[in-house]
This record gives C-alpha cells, sequence and structure tokens, in this order.
C-alpha cells in the first residue's frame, strides 16, 4: 500500500494542471475505500461515499497557501457471510446468511497546504490537505437461515437489529488534477469506515 501511495504521489508531480485553490471554490468527490476494516465476508460491498466541499477561506491566519474548508459526506458499506451446518442427529442442513450494512454520514472539515513546497518540490497540480470527520453511521444486522427450526434451540429463522453510533476520523490525502475541474484523489487514515480511500474529483 505505502509503494502504491508513493507511486501516486511520483504521478501527480510528474503531469497535471496548476490546482491553485480560489476562495468559494466547491469540490465534489465520488470515493471507494478498502474493506479491511468490516470483518470477515463472503460477499461485500466495499464503502462506497460522496463527499462535498466548500473552500470559504484562503492564506489563513496570513499564511500563504494555508486554505480551510468545509463540507460533509455520505456513504454506505456491507458484508454478508454465509455458513453451512449439518446436524448428524437430524440429517438436516441449516444454511445461514449473515449481512452487516452501514450507512455513514458527517460534517469533513479541509486543512490545506502545499507541503510538498517544504521540500522543494514546485508541483502546482497537487493539493495537499488534512481533513475530521465527525458523524455517525447506522449498522443494520440481519441474519436468515433455512430448516433453522432444526436447531437445538430453536431459534427464529429471520431477525435483524438496527444499532446507531458516532463516528469520528482524521484523514491525510492528496488532489491530482488532471484538467482545472477534473481530477483523482487518495487519502489515508481511518475515516470511520475505511483507512483508504481512492476517489474522482470535480471542482467548481
Amino acid at each position: 500500500m505505502k509503494k502504491l501511495a508513493l507511486s501516486f504521489l511520483l504521478l501527480m508531480m510528474a503531469l497535471g494542471v496548476n490546482a491553485e485553490l480560489p476562495e468559494g471554490l466547491q469540490v465534489v468527490s465520488l470515493r471507494m475505500g478498502d474493506v479491511t476494516t468490516l470483518g470477515p465476508y463472503t460477499r461485500v460491498a466495499a464503502p462506497v461515499s460522496l463527499a462535498y466541499e466548500y473552500l470559504f477561506l484562503t492564506d489563513a491566519f496570513d499564511v500563504p497557501s494555508l486554505c480551510l474548508g468545509v463540507g460533509a459526506v455520505l456513504g454506505h458499506a456491507a458484508v454478508s457471510t454465509t455458513t453451512t451446518t449439518t446436524y448428524n442427529e437430524t440429517g438436516k442442513t441449516d444454511t445461514r446468511t449473515t449481512t452487516n450494512r452501514w450507512f455513514f454520514g458527517g460534517v469533513k472539515g479541509y486543512v490545506h497546504y502545499n507541503v510538498l513546497s517544504l521540500f522543494g518540490v514546485d508541483a502546482p497540480q497537487v493539493d495537499t490537505y488534512a481533513s475530521l470527520t465527525l458523524g455517525s453511521r447506522i449498522k443494520k444486522w440481519s441474519w436468515k437461515g433455512e430448516n433453522a427450526s432444526s436447531t437445538p434451540s430453536e431459534v427464529s429463522s429471520e431477525s435483524s437489529t438496527t444499532t446507531r453510533s458516532p463516528m469520528a476520523g482524521l484523514q491525510v490525502g492528496a488532489r491530482y488534477y488532471f484538467t482545472p475541474n477534473i481530477g483523482v484523489s487518495l487519502e489515508a487514515g481511518y475515516d470511520g469506515m475505511s483507512i483508504v480511500d481512492f476517489g474522482i474529483v470535480a471542482c467548481f
């Protein structure tokens, strides 16, 4: 993963257009996250989220290239696991499918700064930033089984529960703009659902 992130940054420094951030800039990104934090599964829908940012202040605190933004994020992820158990005393087989589905959302704060300039690298097409996410996620757990009445405990063949929990995370990221309005992004750091996110970015 580290090699992939390094290759991404080198690519961003090699090509692109100027990514200077004007005050009032709006950025929308469609992102897909990794699945390492979702637990075991036989089927998975990776975390997919839609994020929005509004850049409200440039040269913040009289620091050149230090910019502040606010925004929001909404997303969804799901995993399911299927197990099969055969009971010797009855010869019957239970097939059970457990599904976890998450809906998550929250507010985001962004701090943009040209980190590469600290190392003498001139890459104006690259936007580097850190972001803080605060929100909540809703988790729906559901269970379905065939011939579930054959189990010793005679459990129900179908059940579900819904829980809500807070979500918080800190990420660092970079955006590389192919054109003045279109680019790609890479974020690292736990945002409440995933550790690494790749995205397509559009700004206006």
